[in-house]
């Protein structure tokens, strides 16, 4: 692999060999009623995807729009307050040395005269075409909110949507009506109920805890399905904003030294605490027995897998034997009689 592709994304490597293989130039516009076969190579997952959501007959343009006249798509996903120059540094220093290679998709708009498109995939290169200031290439078509989120859920980015980011997106998508319950929607976009379920937890977690970490996007995986668990927990016990305002609380406590996610961890911990299961002390009351004129005999003491004796006096050797199997032929029958077969 030569230096120029190790700085490049896996997504733009494989587009660049591909479009390396191909003699066509990238036209800046397709015409209607251009055959797809004509398109270049380079491009044509991205039509795929437009494809096996809108039939092959739909049309999609490939446009170079000018990213400051392009919003982004408010079920999209992407926190796009998290996303900083820092944040698309390497994205910015790929397109400006390879170009843009991987289309962004995008749907027209008319309700708002300072946009001409939205972005459905591809917020990171729109901000760092605006940084660099060139255009943002992307195949445009007419789409629902349905078809953006299916088209949206097959988008393999350069860099991934964070568990928080996904359980955002798809409860958006839920209270835009885009599918009337969770399994539903699962099942549109083709992804298990178990992982909707997960993500739509952690959407439930408030982000000012998620940044003692540093972020939504730096928090461990195992931190975030603990959290879910969390989460769930809360729920059934009818403590989910308790939960939540103990979680805001401990970032309130923390964030003034910045991110510490080791501290976080133990504040998490202390907060999961809440949920284990405790069992009560038991209190040990020992048994006495006397004989018919009031002196004592016996004291046992009971537990939940022995039993203590203590005889009140000591027997001979000779009766210690015949005592012992007395009490274990008694107990015997007991437990067969009274408890065997119980829970």
């Amino acid at each position: 692999m030569s230096g120029d592709e190790k700085r490049m994304s896996a997504a733009e490597r494989a587009a660049a060999r591909i479009a390396a293989q191909s003699k066509s130039e990238i036209p800046v516009a397709v015409p209607t009623g251009v055959p797809r076969g004509s398109r270049d190579d380079a491009e044509r997952g991205v039509i795929g995807r437009f494809d096996r959501v809108m039939g092959r007959r739909a049309r999609v343009d490939r446009l170079e729009l000018d990213p400051g006249r392009v919003r982004i798509w408010h079920l999209q996903g992407r926190l796009q307050d998290a996303l900083t120059p820092e944040h698309v540094a390497d994205v910015v220093a790929s397109i400006r040395e390879f170009g843009q290679f991987v289309p962004a998709i995008a749907r027209p708009i008319n309700d708002d005269p300072k946009y001409t498109h939205e972005i459905i995939e591809g917020s990171r290169r729109r901000l760092a075409c605006q940084i660099l200031g060139r255009s943002l290439i992307a195949y445009s078509s007419d789409l629902t909110d349905l078809q953006a989120a299916m088209i949206s859920q097959t988008a393999d980015d350069q860099v991934k949507h964070s568990p928080y980011e996904v359980g955002l997106r798809w409860q958006g998508w839920l209270g835009a009506g885009i599918a009337s319950s969770a399994a539903e929607l699962a099942e549109r976009i083709g992804v298990s109920r178990s992982l909707m379920s997960l993500r739509l937890n952690v959407a439930q977690v408030p982000r000012r805890f998620l940044r003692c970490f540093g972020d939504h996007d730096r928090v461990p995986k195992e931190v975030y399905q603990r959290l879910a668990s969390l989460i769930v927990k809360a729920r059934q016990a009818d403590k989910l904003g308790e939960v939540q305002e103990k979680l805001k609380a401990s970032a309130l406590v923390l964030s003034p030294s910045g991110a510490d996610p080791k501290a976080a961890v133990t504040a998490l911990a202390q907060i999961e605490s809440m949920f284990r299961k405790r069992r009560l002390p038991v209190i040990v009351t020992p048994v006495e027995r006397s004989d018919a004129d009031n002196r004592p005999l016996l004291t046992v003491t009971p537990s939940r897998t022995r039993l203590g004796i203590k005889l009140a006096k000591s027997i001979s050797e000779t009766h210690q034997a015949a005592f012992a199997e007395a009490v274990a032929d008694f107990a015997a029958r007991w437990i067969v009689n009274r408890v065997q077969g119980d829970d």
